[in-house]
Formats: structure tokens, C-alpha cells, sequence
């Protein structure tokens, strides 16, 4: 960047907010092959980096009883900073549209603040005063709530430019920071019809073939989707700031879906589906809704049909973790539901897929799953771990914020002040150590000996 530049974005500081993240240089090649065709549809990869311009339009219909989540229809529309490596000046605010139309808001300008700037207000500073932990992704979560609203995939009555520009928003801003994008794109059936999906995957090098994933999908329901999913977007673009100039063991994949809300979980789904080398995937990290709920969770492993639990390796490392660093982090509660077995969580994101394969992973996120008294709850007759918090705030939808319309950074903030910021500089702390303990002990050490 130049000094010129440099000043100029200082100058602009002052009269925008400044929301982004950092990123590092990759190359990715989980072995996706090029039009390669599935039962599931068709499907290209590029290796190539892409201009926001040059995104594929999305059309299809919507699945009406998507993977394992309800809908709701809230839209508003409103614009401030960006997150990209530029910073503009504050937008006018616009009005958004009434609850149960089908209209979308438009999304604001591709450009966006630097992830390399850390938010002063959310945390102490990270690694040396290198980032805050937490701050630069609440950053990324404010303007992708106030830029690219209703992030909707598959819905022939929402136009699909919110998430579009998001995807080119996010290839932007990992490509300041050296990143290259691996372009994976493909023609879901969604059973009523089939949905072009389109994920990014960018590859930081280490010193071995093995591979860290790191992900989070991009997409959302017809509502603003600051919780679900832009926190967990957020947290990843600001672990790939941090880890951008780092020498480490393991090579650092660092994944950004597609589809999630479809049936399926449509974009990890077609990764794994396409992927040639799974015994090179170490350990998979999913980052979904970490912000909003009650209690923040961590789960992972899977049960054999013998009950026992294997695979839990990287859950364990999260817990000890968080016990050493003083930070208060849950697994899930004991439920009537079976598919639910404390510390396991093999369903509901893109986890899922991974776990399929025995992948060991890991999956942050903040949630209630039962109320005061320890009773699950069922929000709407939906499953358990849709119910978000117990606060009677959230009475109108049953406890549920995700795809509704409290699914609003201002209107979370304005129920919970500060609750968000807590959670993302918690989650963030414990995922920085987990990763740096991987790197100085070395892999081989926590899949054979911890």
C-alpha cells in the first residue's frame, strides 16, 4: 500500500466505520475436478482469482423444508462502511421492507474497512498488538449486516445480488491480503429445482500436505443475517488476517460456503463430494452463529454403533483450551432428541459433511438449547438447537433469533449490549491458541497421543 493510500485512509477514518478483516496468500487444491458431474448436479472448479463483476447469477426455487432450519421473513436495507482494504464514507441510511414481502434490499458497494485495523472498543490485543481478539470480526459483522442483507440462495423471489456481492466482497478482501481464491461453483438439485452454488476456498501453505479447514458459510435466510451467518464469516476472515504471515506446520485452508441453508448444506456438500484427498483434512473447524445466544458451545466427535466416542480430539483441545484461558465454554446439554449426545454435533451445518467421512472437527457457537430450568425447547416445533436464547425478549418467535427478524445487529445490540462483542473475543481467543498449540506440538501429536 502506498503512503499516499495510507493517508487516505486515514483521513477517511474519521467520517466512516471502519469493519474488516485481514487475510493470507493461498492456493487451494482439495482436489476438486472440473465439471465434474454427481447425483447431487453439475460442477466446475477454478483456481484463478475473480472479480466482483464476474460472479455467475444465481436462480432457482427454494427448498421449503430446508436442512434442518426454519425460515422467517424480516428485510431491511441500510449502509455504512466496508470491509475490504478501503474505507468509504458513512452511506444514507434506507428503508427496509415490511415482514412477509418477498422484496430484497440492494446490496451496498463491494468496498469495505481493513480487517488489518482492529476495533479499540472490542477487547485486549491480540498476538503481540497485532489484532484484538474478536474486534476486527464484530467490524465484518456490523457491515455485512448493513451492506449485504438477505444473502439469499435458491428463493426465485429474491434477487440473489446481496449474495453475490458478498462473495465478491469477501474474494476482495482476502485478496488484499494475498489470498487466491479456488472458485468452486455447481448446479444443486434442491428438489424443486436446481440452485447454482457457489463456495470460495483460499489456502494458506504450511509445511506439510496436512490441512486445517477453517469454515463458515455465507449465505442466509430473508432476514439481515448478522448472526447467522455473519459472525461466523467475520471470525474467519479475522483468523485469516492473523495467520496470514505466519510460518506454520500445517496448511491452513480457509473456506467460505455456499448453500448452507438449502437442503444438504449444499457447498460443503459438494466439496467433500469432490474432495481427492480427505485423509489429508486433519481436523475441520465450522464457525456458525457465535454471537447472539446465551451460552457459547463447542462440540465434536462422533459415537460408533458401539457407543463409543472417537474422533473427539479436537473438541477436547477447544475445552482445555478455553479452561486455560479462563473463558467459559459449554458442550451440549443432555436432550430427549438422540441425534443429539453430548459433546457430538454431526448435524445442522457443514460440519456434517466431514464428519461423514470421520473427519475429526471442531464446532463453535452460541446458543441456549433448553431454557432455565434445563428443559429443551422447541421453538415452532423446529429442533432443539433452534432455540437461541431464553430471554423474553425473543418471545415473539419462541426463542429463536436465526432467520428471523431478530436476526439484526442493531436490534440484538439493543436487547443484549455487548453480549456479541463478548462472545466473538471469546471464541476468538480460544481458536487462535487452538491453532498456535497445533502448530508448536504438531499434529501428529493430538491425533495419536492427546
Amino acid at each position: 500500500m502506498s503512503e499516499n493510500s495510507r493517508m487516505s485512509r486515514i483521513l477517511k477514518k474519521s467520517a466512516a466505520v471502519l469493519c474488516c478483516l485481514l487475510l493470507g496468500l493461498a492456493v487451494f487444491s482439495c482436489g476438486a475436478s472440473s465439471d465434474k458431474t454427481s447425483a447431487g448436479g453439475q460442477g466446475s472448479v477454478q483456481s484463478s482469482a475473480v472479480q466482483e463483476d464476474t460472479l455467475p447469477d444465481q436462480t432457482g426455487d427454494r427448498e421449503t423444508g430446508a436442512d434442518e432450519k426454519s425460515s422467517e421473513k424480516e428485510a431491511a436495507s441500510s449502509a455504512e462502511a466496508d470491509p475490504s482494504g478501503n474505507v468509504t464514507a458513512e452511506m444514507p441510511e434506507t428503508t427496509g421492507t415490511e415482514e412477509g414481502s418477498s422484496e430484497n434490499p440492494e446490496p451496498e458497494s463491494s468496498e469495505g474497512p481493513d480487517a488489518s485495523e482492529s476495533d479499540e472498543t472490542a477487547g485486549d490485543e491480540a498476538n503481540n498488538g497485532e489484532l484484538s481478539y474478536g474486534g476486527p470480526a464484530y467490524m465484518c459483522m456490523r457491515y455485512i449486516n448493513d451492506h449485504f442483507p438477505w444473502r439469499v440462495t435458491g428463493n426465485p423471489e429474491v434477487t440473489q445480488e446481496a449474495r453475490d456481492a458478498c462473495g465478491a466482497w469477501i474474494v476482495k478482501t482476502m485478496g488484499n491480503y494475498g489470498y487466491t481464491p479456488m472458485v468452486q461453483s455447481w448446479n444443486h438439485d434442491n428438489l424443486t429445482d436446481t440452485v447454482n452454488i457457489t463456495s470460495y476456498i483460499f489456502r494458506k501453505p504450511g509445511r506439510s500436505g496436512k490441512r486445517i479447514m477453517i469454515g463458515a458459510h455465507y449465505d442466509s435466510r430473508e432476514s439481515r443475517g448478522a448472526e447467522d451467518n455473519g459472525s461466523g464469516i467475520g471470525m474467519a476472515l479475522e483468523t485469516a488476517a492473523r495467520f496470514a504471515d505466519k510460518d506454520l506446520e500445517y496448511t491452513l485452508d480457509f473456506c467460505f460456503w455456499d448453500g448452507e441453508e438449502l437442503r444438504g448444506c449444499a457447498g460443503s456438500y459438494y466439496y467433500m463430494l469432490t474432495c481427492t484427498d480427505p485423509e489429508n483434512i486433519a481436523l475441520y473447524i465450522n464457525l456458525d452463529c457465535l454471537g447472539a445466544g446465551d451460552t457459547m458451545f463447542v462440540y465434536g466427535g462422533q459415537y460408533t454403533e458401539e457407543g463409543v466416542l472417537v474422533q473427539d480430539w479436537g473438541y477436547r483441545l477447544a475445552m482445555e483450551t478455553a479452561a486455560e484461558l479462563g473463558i467459559d465454554l459449554h458442550t451440549i446439554p443432555p436432550l430427549a432428541e438422540p441425534e443429539f449426545r453430548a459433546p457430538t454435533r454431526t448435524t445442522g451445518s457443514d460440519q456434517k459433511h466431514f464428519a461423514s467421512y470421520g473427519i475429526p472437527y471442531i464446532y463453535f457457537e452460541a446458543n441456549a438449547w433448553v431454557d432455565a430450568n434445563g428443559v429443551e425447547q422447541y421453538p415452532n416445533g423446529s429442533k432443539a438447537y433452534q432455540f437461541n436464547s431464553a430471554d423474553p425478549a425473543f418471545a415473539k418467535t419462541e426463542g429463536q433469533i436465526n432467520h428471523t427478524e431478530f436476526d439484526d445487529l442493531d436490534v440484538l445490540e439493543a436487547i443484549h449490549p455487548g453480549r456479541i462483542r463478548e462472545h466473538l473475543k471469546a471464541f476468538s481467543h480460544v481458536l487462535t491458541e487452538v491453532l498456535l498449540k497445533l502448530d508448536r506440538n504438531g499434529l501428529a501429536f493430538y491425533e495419536t497421543d492427546y
